[in-house]
């Protein structure tokens, strides 16, 4: 039986399937253009897994700027097996990660002159083609109040703020019509939660086990992203990539960039809501972390990058930029470390500092200054 789009979005579909109210509307549309064919189900995946690389380079050039970032960044989203692969069947996690992206690039443009509208678009859209898109927005409404909050710009943040709770009435009340039981959905994924309080020692190794499991999808993922443990997870490749991840999810929280910290925050919201048994914390319904894995990852990359720069032009500047990767803060110093850090950030050597001798200017330069000159966008 074919149906309309009213009844898609009222009436639940068939063996207790759910999909976010924007996917099946364009499904709708494009089965009602091109017919019911194997085809043209799998448009709408295949267009928003399309639709990926784009925005990725368009987050990249905003948010990095070392070139060697930007590249890996676009590599992991256009190599990854799992986002390739999940393009191509008639399933929603393609749209959770193009959601995902393209949250984080209406942060990146958010103080541009049309940053509210796209904010405000983006959200309303990505909430309702996304049911996961949740996690991102709130922390993402954090930062936008705790701006509002510095600045006194609130018209904007009201605006964000009434665009996306009007997309969150929208996927509950679908959800209300036409979602899955939630006991239907803890059977189906019955060990997918987080164990909490632990009290067995497979309690505790939950949270590595899973943890290695979201790196290895994100990675290594060939095929049907399935909700069980696989032994692949364990094997030392899996442990020696979520070790990379965790020192760069380090580096990248150090560096105080809001899209990665945003990311964290994203992942921390995803393993208290499996704790709370809210929403699984397992296999394809993580595609959605997947851009922020590799977003915290090039970060990192654009981080040390930037700092070995500055430490190979002036060598005697090396003991500050590893604090620096590292977070450590520096005592304030008189104005003319100011005048030295505006010279490194413009690319200029130590001779364009000044008064100041070169012994205060490479050994007892404040870190909190060279971190601000380096940071500052």
């Amino acid at each position: 039986m074919v149906r309309d789009v009213i009844q898609v979005l009222t009436v639940p579909l068939l063996s207790n399937q759910s999909a976010p109210p924007g996917f099946l509307a364009l499904v709708s549309l494009a089965t009602a253009i091109f017919g019911t064919s194997d085809w043209s189900l799998r448009l709408v995946p295949l267009l928003t897994g399309l639709a990926t690389l784009p925005l990725a380079v368009v987050l990249a050039n905003r948010a990095f700027v070392s070139g060697i970032a930007k590249i890996a960044f676009v590599g992991f989203i256009a190599l990854s097996p799992v986002l390739v692969y999940y393009s191509s069947e008639f399933k929603p996690y393609s749209s959770d990660a193009l959601v995902t992206l393209a949250l984080l690039c209406a942060l990146a443009y958010r103080d541009t002159r049309h940053g509210t509208s796209i904010l405000a678009v983006t959200g309303f859209v990505g909430i309702i083609c996304s049911l996961p898109a949740v996690f991102l927005v709130a922390p993402a409404g954090c930062l936008l109040l705790w701006e509002a909050f510095r600045q006194r710009a609130w018209r904007r943040v009201a605006i964000v703020f009434a665009c996306w709770a009007a997309a969150g009435a929208v996927h509950g009340a679908y959800l209300l019509f036409a979602g899955v039981k939630r006991e239907d959905m803890l059977a189906f994924w019955q060990g997918q939660f987080a164990p909490f309080p632990p009290h067995t020692r497979n309690d505790y190794l939950w949270y590595p086990r899973y943890l290695a499991g979201l790196i290895y999808m994100a990675f290594r993922q060939v095929g049907t992203a399935y909700h069980w443990v696989l032994s692949e997870w364990s094997d030392w490749k899996s442990w020696a990539l979520t070790l990379l991840v965790c020192d760069a999810t380090l580096v990248a929280l150090f560096s105080r960039r809001a899209l990665a910290v945003i990311s964290f925050a994203a992942f921390v919201l995803t393993v208290l809501a499996a704790i709370l048994f809210v929403y699984p914390f397992s296999g394809r319904l993580l595609m959605f972390l997947v851009p922020m894995v590799f977003l915290v990852i090039a970060t990192a990359i654009d981080q040390v990058t930037r700092l070995s720069a500055i430490a190979w032009r002036h060598p005697g500047n090396l003991p500050p930029c590893a604090a620096g990767a590292v977070g450590i803060q520096g005592r304030p110093k008189p104005a003319c470390h100011a005048r030295y850090a505006r010279a490194l950030a413009q690319g200029t050597g130590a001779e364009t500092t000044g008064r100041c001798d070169r012994r205060r200017r490479l050994e007892r330069f404040p870190v909190h200054v060279l971190r601000a000159a380096i940071w500052s966008r």
